[in-house]
């Protein structure tokens, strides 16, 4: 059963000091933004070699994406009877953040995207904060963003409980039910249905013949490619103005 706990919050989120939006959009941030949890996964799989147990990056992907890498530590410690070292999950890190200087990359498209956005957006996480910001810096992402970073590791809240989205709904002063949280991962799209927002289920494998669909509280609409996305974002605008008669939306004038 998911609970839903939503923690004291800090005082330095931006909107402290802004007006209260009518919308929000959410990102996450492995999978949707950057595309880290590859080269994640193939500096776990060489660890995991060094420690005897051979599994691919890809196998690893599959099953822990979207996760808390500790939890997946300790499935593996159990499931192969591994003993690692207190200090697996640092090297670990280390290891991806070396990687990710070398070859991660943006998601295609995201940036124009999100440098195009009217509404307030941040980024809510599973990762440490520290390591989402020198991904977006890799990536050119950290000005869109700036300090809205909602992270598990702040809040001591991991998908797919919905606490961490409620908690970024209440900073910004948003009912859950006006945002939209585009994901990847099972335990993300569960956490963000679970705190009753409308999900995009970002997945570049899908159909990309399907005609797009408005993103609605309670459907989970699949995202195929970033380019759709501003046509999502109209749709949505407009579903929302519909249930808010006399709103005038700026971006559709």
């Amino acid at each position: 059963m998911l609970t839903m706990t939503v923690p004291c919050l800090p005082t330095d989120i931006a909107s402290s000091t802004m007006p209260s939006p009518a919308r929000l959009v959410i990102f996450d941030c492995d999978g949707v933004l950057v595309d880290s949890e590859p080269l994640t996964m193939t500096a776990l799989a060489a660890l995991l070699r060094e420690s005897g147990v051979d599994i691919s990056s890809r196998s690893l992907l599959e099953r822990f994406r979207g996760r808390r890498i500790a939890d997946c530590l300790s499935e593996l410690a159990e499931q192969h009877r591994l003993c690692l070292p207190e200090d697996f999950e640092p090297r670990l890190r280390e290891s991806a953040a070396r990687l990710y200087r070398q070859e991660l990359a943006a998601v295609p498209h995201v940036r124009d995207v999100v440098q195009h956005l009217v509404e307030p957006h941040c980024v809510v996480t599973s990762a440490p904060r520290a390591k989402v910001a020198l991904m977006l810096a890799i990536t050119g992402l950290s000005q869109a963003f700036g300090r809205n970073i909602f992270s598990a590791y702040g809040y001591g809240i991991w998908k797919p409980d919905p606490g961490l989205f409620l908690a970024a709904a209440e900073a910004f002063a948003v009912k859950p039910q006006h945002c939209l949280v585009i994901e990847d991962s099972d335990v993300g799209v569960a956490a963000a249905t679970a705190a009753g927002m409308a999900v995009l289920r970002f997945d570049p494998s899908a159909d990309r013949t399907r005609a797009p669909a408005t993103p609605r509280v309670g459907a989970v609409i699949i995202l195929p490619d970033m380019r759709e996305l501003p046509d999502r974002l109209s749709r949505w605008r407009r579903h929302l103005n519909a249930d808010a008669p006399g709103r005038i939306d700026p971006a559709l004038v």
